[in-house]
């Protein structure tokens, strides 16, 4: 199965949806897509490469505590209309799924820090290699001084977008079952 994965964005700062395309069951590339642009074009010339489209479906929990409904709103409006506009261009199934359905209740970068043991090491380059390894580490050690008394996100630093990226991938890579929450 070939799939891309979505994890909603739209401000300046987060560079729109981070991506994630699987090829198999392996990570093949990631990027950053704003809606309305026209969505990228992957095919193989005999077909679509993509058969599944999954995206991140927002929820109002402790995560989100203090973030205004319509960011909300805005995030699943992002997310699922160009996950729409994937699954029309490939005529695929499309997904949505909370971040408790699909990584439960782990910070984000214990749940990263997890992924990147499931990576092969082509998979790491893909997402920065050793220098995004060190900013999971990191992130994981002040979460962890502070007693993950905040968001995960926090304990990255700021302005650090990598994190959308491997939100993706960890997204993805749980669809395909090689990442368990």
């Amino acid at each position: 199965m070939n799939l891309i994965a979505i994890d909603p964005g739209y401000s300046k700062r987060s560079q729109g949806c981070a991506c994630a395309l699987f090829v198999g069951s392996a990570l093949f590339s990631v990027w950053f897509e704003r809606r309305p642009s026209s969505p990228r074009l992957l095919s193989r010339g005999d077909g679509p490469l993509v058969d599944r489209i999954i995206v991140e479906e927002p929820q109002q929990d402790e995560r989100t505590r203090g973030i205004p409904p319509e960011v909300i709103a805005r995030l699943a409006w992002e997310g699922g209309t160009l996950g729409a506009m994937y699954a029309g261009l490939y005529g695929c199934k499309f997904f949505g799924r909370t971040p408790t359905a699909w990584k439960g209740g782990l910070q984000k970068p214990v749940h990263h820090g997890r992924l990147w043991d499931v990576l092969s090491d082509d998979e790491r380059i893909v997402l920065g290699g050793a220098a995004t390894l060190r900013e999971i580490e990191a992130a994981k050690e002040r979460g962890a001084l502070a007693r993950w008394k905040r968001p995960g996100v926090e304990y990255y630093r700021s302005g650090w977008t990598t994190h959308n990226l491997l939100d993706a991938a960890a997204l993805g890579a749980t669809e395909l079952g090689r990442l368990l929450k």
